[in-house]
């Protein structure tokens, strides 16, 4: 049984989602602070969070960034704040979707039952692993080198904090070596995904990596344009 932790200080709302998701055979934790969040996070973790922004004791697009920092769950918006610059601001800050209230039970369901799907890859690590090169890749300029085995990187030998999907981003550009790689080989390598597969939550974890890269962008970083993402080395 996926568990849910939903974080919500309006109680009708939450009545009525902790309702329905448990009538869909989720186990539904709730909080309706920020605080209580982070008691309910202490005893276990959940399979994905459910996250307003507007909360009594604090903000909730710094609070998922805090969280994505520490733990890799999977975090959906649902909140009043319907502007589109809200909206980015939701992805820009670590979440994985956005939806708006008001809002559709069933389109609810349906949102975090996607999310979990592409979650459970993070399960199949090792076959992830399996499924490129073992070889250790050493770029040419020599700051990046790679361990498919442990799924690490390191730049002159000082080890970056990244993701399993981050890693796996990032070691497919490095395997083209300069070449540009498409959004749709990227969801086929380290999502194991179809190509007409939706692509928001390949943007945002591509936009968590370029903010941990980016004190190297003077030897290396990520371009991206309408066709793909390339990794450009600068040589020394």
């Amino acid at each position: 049984m996926k568990k849910i932790l939903l974080i919500e200080d309006n109680e009708h709302i939450m009545e009525i989602n902790e309702w329905f998701l448990k009538s869909g055979g989720y186990d539904v934790e709730k909080a309706y602070t920020l605080h209580e969040a982070d008691e309910v996070l202490k005893k276990s973790l959940p399979d994905i969070i459910v996250l307003d922004i507007m909360l009594p004791d604090g903000d909730g697009y710094e609070y998922c960034e805090r969280l994505q920092k520490k733990k890799s769950i999977p975090v959906l918006f649902l909140t009043a704040k319907t502007d589109q610059k809200d909206v980015m601001e939701g992805y820009r800050r670590g979440g994985n979707d956005y939806l708006t209230k008001p809002y559709d039970l069933e389109m609810l369901k349906v949102r975090i039952e996607a999310l979990l799907r592409l979650t459970e890859s993070k399960n199949k690590k090792e076959d992830m692993i399996n499924n490129i090169s073992r070889n250790v890749i050493a770029l040419k300029s020599g700051a990046l080198k790679f361990d498919p085995v442990a799924s690490t990187v390191t730049v002159d030998g000082k080890k970056l904090s990244l993701s399993t999907k981050e890693f796996g981003i990032l070691y497919c550009l490095a395997k083209r070596k300069g070449g540009q790689v498409t959004k749709e080989e990227l969801l086929k390598e380290v999502w194991e995904l179809e190509p007409d597969s939706d692509t928001s939550f390949l943007w945002s974890t591509i936009y968590r990596l370029k903010k941990k890269i980016a004190p190297y962008q003077e030897r290396f970083y990520i371009e991206s344009d309408h066709s793909g993402y390339e990794l450009v080395v600068i040589e020394h």
